[in-house]
């Protein structure tokens, strides 16, 4: 593809600190439509970089018109987009992807790898500059990576690739995109003839996640949606078992494709909804979830994986096997807003612990019902700590998560409604 249009510098490593922007008017600095921008990460633990693949505009920004700074902190990666002219921050995103995993396994102490990665902006109405931003491996500290100038007058945008059998449905109407919280959920692994169990399967999926506390909550302000892409016999699936050499995480790395098949519709979050009743599934941080459609798990796999991707939220366990090793460094309070070290407990949920609960916190039946400070949690049994005796993020249990998840994921959910 030819990338015309845009200006792409290295830049060194430098950590930032950032202040709160003025407001302003979204209309003076976006127009209708999104800018989708594909990326390729590569590297190993030790070294990696970025470049732009290629460039979409999308029909839908379904984010908030009236929001488009995040409140919050969270994920492995980065954008500040700024108007070039005048310097104004206009929009920030914040993401994770299956690299920033990759690192942490055997091979990818030292075998660099390549990745593909998606980051979507409403589309500038004049020219912009973006900074790109990344955490260096275990330690939570943003540092500079790249930045592009970006004009749209002269961009040359490449076309999503739709498969022709497609089918798109609206399953659940809640208003309009740029006022509620958009959810696609995708079809992998259903033959031509199984649409109609692909629908029924994906209403159900979605009214797991919509009867679960605290999604409950906020039911009038979510809407769904399906893609269907039936799946012919020469075709291979999205997805597929053993990722990072897990016998049961569901993941894809065909992350351009997946982008391409949903880029007719406003979202803002993804499940890919996979034809199996094999336990696993999978979610990233403003990635995407996966989960199987018929296991007896799927009400609890649904709402697990989705707490990962919706709302950055941290696995509470430590006995299952997992493909990473050291993912925390226990010097550095971890972004993840539902576990911590310690070291800076007061930027976590400090102030949802009463005062006679003691810190850590014994994991028996005096304290089974409080907010407290759990050892345990991370994949580490030691070390990092978790805030509940039990939650959905930690043990295979439907709509359990403890107030500290639910007020993560009310966080995010208040973002994305107008």
């Amino acid at each position: 593809m030819q990338l015309c249009g845009f200006l792409f510098f290295s830049c060194l490593e430098v950590s930032i600190v950032f202040s709160q922007e003025k407001q302003f008017r979204y209309d003076d600095f976006f127009t209708d439509g999104a800018l989708r921008i594909n990326l390729v990460r590569t590297g190993n633990y030790h070294s990696s970089t970025i470049r732009i693949h290629s460039m979409f505009k999308e029909t839908y920004w379904s984010g908030c018109k009236t929001k488009t700074i995040e409140p919050y902190d969270y994920g492995n990666y980065k954008i500040y987009v700024y108007d070039s002219s005048s310097n104004q921050l206009i929009f920030t995103r914040s993401w994770s992807s299956l690299f920033s995993e990759y690192i942490f396994t055997e091979k990818g102490r030292t075998e660099p790898k390549s990745f593909e990665e998606v980051v979507r902006i409403p589309f500038p109405r004049k020219t912009i500059k973006i900074i790109f931003f990344y955490r260096k491996n275990d330690i939570p500290i943003w540092l500079k990576q790249d930045s592009a100038y970006i004009n749209p007058k002269h961009l040359v945008l490449d076309a999503p690739l739709v498969p022709h059998d497609m089918d798109v449905q609206k399953i659940i109407h809640a208003g309009k995109p740029e006022n509620v919280m958009d959810i696609v959920i995708v079809a992998d692994g259903y033959k031509p003839g199984e649409k109609q169990k692909f629908i029924q399967d994906a209403k159900r999926v979605i009214q797991y996640l919509l009867h679960c506390k605290p999604y409950k909550e906020f039911r009038k302000f979510i809407s769904a949606w399906t893609v269907f892409i039936p799946m012919s016999v020469s075709d291979s699936m999205l997805c597929s078992f053993n990722t990072l050499g897990i016998d049961r995480y569901l993941m894809t790395e065909r992350v351009f494709l997946l982008h391409d098949y949903i880029s007719q519709i406003p979202y803002d979050f993804i499940i890919l909804l996979i034809n199996t009743d094999v336990y696993g599934g999978g979610g990233i941080y403003n990635f995407y979830a996966t989960c199987p459609s018929d296991n007896p798990y799927t009400n609890f796999l649904v709402i697990h994986e989705t707490g990962h991707s919706i709302a950055g939220l941290a696995d509470e366990y430590w006995t299952s096997e997992v493909s990473v090793k050291n993912f925390y460094n226990l010097n550095y309070e971890p972004w993840e807003p539902n576990i911590t070290t310690l070291v800076s407990f007061e930027k976590k949920w400090s102030s949802m612990v009463k005062p006679k609960t003691p810190i850590p916190t014994p994991a028996v039946a005096t304290w089974e019902k409080e907010i407290g400070v759990f050892e345990g949690g991370g994949y580490s049994e030691k070390g990092i700590y978790r805030p509940s005796y039990d939650c959905s993020m930690k043990s295979p249990i439907y709509d359990n998560f403890c107030k500290v998840c639910q007020e993560a994921i009310k966080k995010v959910i208040r973002f994305y409604i107008n």
